[in-house]
């Protein structure tokens, strides 16, 4: 089980913005989040169903969440 902040961290340590992120593993989708929340793409691969529906709606409700935010914002 990896926290979404350490993730994030690895993330932005490793990651230019806006790349491609690949989890072979990617089970309840803890490194797909953090790439939705650090604005980068991934790839995510899982052979079990019932961890692929659950990363599904993680990663939904992460999506959500940042063009909610995203649409708060004012821009001048």
């Amino acid at each position: 089980m990896k926290p979404i902040a350490l993730m994030r961290w690895l993330i932005r340590l490793v990651v230019r913005p806006g790349a491609m992120v690949v989890d072979p593993f990617a089970g309840s989708g803890t490194t797909g989040v953090a790439c939705v929340e650090e604005g980068c793409r991934a790839t995510l691969i899982e052979r079990e169903e019932p961890y692929a529906e659950i990363m599904r709606r993680r990663i939904q409700a992460a999506v959500d969440r940042v063009t909610s935010v995203t649409d708060q914002l004012e821009l001048f």
